[in-house]
């Protein structure tokens, strides 16, 4: 089977235009990308999040993206200790590699599955999510006003940043001409 990756990046997406909605999604073959099922495990790295704040705020994260009235759902696990892209498994862990992070704070990569059979239809489907987050980035677990770059505080809030990369393991893409989640 063909796969192929989808690296997800607001740079990648400011030059393309289209019609204006709350939300966009992935197609292939003029068909949204999916998953089959409608719960995928995140692993969470066993360096990046150990027991503490850092997993607190990614489980919160992932308990409010499931929270919305989509049928699809993230179940959790904990200490997974190979991680990697393309690997067959949905994961989320802190990074230093350039090569990973393509200049983003924080980047989510899908493998997929998009193939046409002409006898037999089309193949079409997200197998796999990974959310990395730059370990360098000025993170912070804290929710406080005050310590938050977007109220003039020096900290990029992780948990948002977190909830908008999980929506793009949900499958949906980007806006890029406005900041939200």
């Amino acid at each position: 089977m063909n796969k192929h990756t989808l690296k997800l990046a607001a740079l990648a997406l400011a030059g393309i235009a289209g019609q204006a909605h709350a939300y966009t999604t992935w197609t292939c073959l003029d068909e949204k990308l999916n998953w089959t099922a409608t719960t995928q495990t995140m692993r969470y790295s066993s360096v990046s999040f150990p027991s503490g704040s850092w997993r607190t705020a990614l489980d919160t994260s992932i308990d409010r993206v499931n929270q919305s009235p989509a049928t699809f759902r993230f179940s959790k696990s904990y200490d997974d200790t190979s991680i990697g892209l393309d690997n067959g498994q949905n994961e989320a862990w802190f990074s230093s590699d350039p090569a990973v992070l393509a200049g983003a704070p924080a980047i989510t990569y899908w493998q997929y599955d998009c193939i046409d059979y002409w006898l037999f239809g089309k193949d079409v489907e997200l197998t796999e999510a990974d959310v990395t987050f730059d370990v360098n980035e000025p993170y912070t677990t804290s929710t406080t006003q005050t310590s938050l770059w977007s109220y003039g505080g020096s900290f990029r809030p992780f948990q948002t940043t977190a909830i908008h990369e999980l929506g793009h393991a949900f499958g949906l893409g980007h806006t890029n001409n406005t900041y939200n989640i």
